[in-house]
């Protein structure tokens, strides 16, 4: 008789168990993430400076692909500390004749 007493309390219905989910899952403490992220979000300079950096990384990371590795790397010997703004070398020379 204890033991049927035991199971009656102990069992629980299906919708009071969802019921029971839902009010655990609305009242969690959300996570630590989820709390930095909002007060980024609530943070409008903040907001635009992470869009910012992104912007200038994905451009950095997309960029350097299209750079052609061996004409870098080309030196002249000619253009020995080119002045910059000269036709040929627009920000000037260093001592390899590089750009």
């Amino acid at each position: 008789m204890v033991k049927k007493d035991v199971e009656d309390v102990t069992t629980i219905s299906e919708k009071d168990l969802d019921r029971l989910t839902k009010e655990a899952s609305q009242e969690a403490t959300p996570s630590a993430a989820k709390i930095m992220w909002r007060e980024f979000v609530a943070d409008k300079p903040a907001l635009i400076s992470l869009f910012i950096l992104v912007a200038f990384i994905l451009f950095v990371i997309i960029s350097s692909m299209f750079i052609d590795v061996p004409k870098m790397m080309e030196t002249n010997i000619m253009g020995y500390y080119a002045k910059p703004f000269s036709s040929e070398y627009w920000l000037g020379a260093d001592a390899g004749g590089r750009q």
